[in-house]
């Protein structure tokens, strides 16, 4: 199916001032945390402000960079897993949020998920984009001045053709995961939450194959393109995503595992890296939020061996700046 790119021209100025775009991956521990200052050149001071996804320990970072009585102009909810919006009520309480982008998917007897719906279900005058009752084309594009963001898919619950149960909560949730493309001045970060790929409990799963999201956004990257500079990997580093076809259609040079302390799951997977690693990004362009961390998980990665490390929240958030004629840094806050 062929998709026509809408342009929702929020703000568009041509006056430029010497301005980055700021991202911060906050180190929050078993969770994502996205915090996105956008430059705004109709006056050089007052930036736009984006979220994508605040889960638990998000607030204090968002209030380090983000002035309370300054307003945020997005806030993107990937899917309604608790890491992933844990601290989206509190963020309504303190902040004007302007437009609010989220599955909608219902979790009816989730403590997490009802107070952040209830939360949203009281905001009077932010422009709240439910998918579970809205349709919005892939494609739809915000411009916050020199910056554009877009949304390339997401999903109230994952087409019945994916093949996944709502029995599998887990993967049923993830697979209709929100992804955002973020290019300033012609340099992009891909946002996918925790979308699938590949189907983690299949031994028989070929390597080189791709399934559900990370499928679909491939096939319609003719129209909506996926190819980043940098990507904030899937499900925290997990083996259901970031398959070889999807990470051969994004060619990422910086890859970020927004991983935290995970010793259940060995998030990131030491599988995944590899691919990345096979793919050709370098080793040094892979940043990770639980740096050092010794993890009893078989299935961890640890390229520095066994540190002996136990890693704390907080300590291991990645700043992304891109300058106003595209340059790239990624660094450690730390």
């Amino acid at each position: 199916m062929k998709h026509i790119c809408t342009i929702l021209l929020l703000t568009l100025y041509t006056t430029g001032y010497a301005q980055d775009l700021k991202v911060k991956v906050a180190d929050v521990g078993a969770g994502l945390c996205t915090i996105i200052e956008i430059p705004n050149p109709s006056d050089g001071t007052d930036p736009f402000y984006m979220l994508y996804d605040v889960g638990a320990g998000c607030r204090d970072d968002i209030q380090q960079m983000i002035p309370s009585d300054q307003p945020i102009d997005l806030m993107v909810l990937s899917h309604n897993d608790s890491d992933h919006i844990s601290n989206a009520d509190e963020i309504l309480e303190v902040y004007e949020v302007r437009k609010i982008l989220w599955s909608g998917f219902e979790r009816p007897g989730i403590f997490t998920y009802e107070v952040v719906n209830e939360a949203i279900s009281a905001e009077e005058d932010a422009e709240v984009i439910n998918l579970g009752s809205t349709s919005l084309p892939i494609g739809s594009t915000w411009i916050f001045g020199d910056t554009y963001v877009t949304f390339v898919a997401g999903f109230n619950v994952p087409p019945e053709s994916w093949g996944f149960s709502p029995s599998d909560a887990s993967e049923y949730r993830n697979a209709g995961s929100i992804v955002m493309r973020v290019v300033h001045k012609g340099s992009s970060l891909l946002l996918v939450g925790d979308m699938i790929g590949r189907l983690e409990n299949d031994a028989s799963f070929p390597e080189d194959s791709v399934v559900a999201a990370e499928a679909y956004v491939i096939n319609n990257s003719g129209a909506v393109p996926i190819d980043s500079d940098i990507l904030v990997a899937s499900h925290h580093g997990g083996n259901d995503g970031s398959s070889v076809p999807f990470i051969q259609a994004v060619r990422p040079e910086y890859v970020i595992f927004p991983s935290g302390s995970r010793d259940t799951y060995g998030h990131p997977r030491a599988t995944v890296a590899q691919r990345f690693l096979d793919f050709g990004v370098d080793i040094n362009k892979i940043f990770r939020t639980d740096r050092e961390d010794d993890e009893t998980h078989p299935g961890h990665w640890e390229p520095n061996g066994d540190t002996g490390v136990n890693d704390r929240s907080g300590d291991d958030s990645v700043i992304i700046t891109i300058s106003e004629v595209g340059v790239i840094s990624v660094r450690y806050e730390n």
